[in-house]
């Protein structure tokens, strides 16, 4: 799998399989091959590409925080939409 973390808070925001195309652009981010749809506040100069990840178990945007250090942890900050 890889994910799009936000540089300033490592919020995993995405999760996609590892074969799917991802380009960060400077003012985009492309999902696909041909594109499948864009992300316009992901740019190369606020969040990062990890690649190479494993899914953590009930993973959605913005529940988690990813480092290449730390791995997977829960966000502190995360409310479950559902509660």
């Amino acid at each position: 799998m890889k994910t799009i973390v936000r540089q300033d808070t490592n919020v995993s925001l995405y999760l996609f399989a590892d074969t799917e195309t991802v380009n960060i652009g400077t003012e985009k981010t492309t999902i696909g091959n041909p594109v499948r749809f864009i992300v316009d506040d992901c740019q190369s100069s606020n969040v990062i590409l990890c690649e190479s990840v494993t899914k953590p178990t009930g993973w959605v945007g913005g529940k988690y925080l990813y480092t290449a250090d730390d791995g997977w942890t829960l966000n502190p900050n995360w409310v479950d939409p559902d509660a």
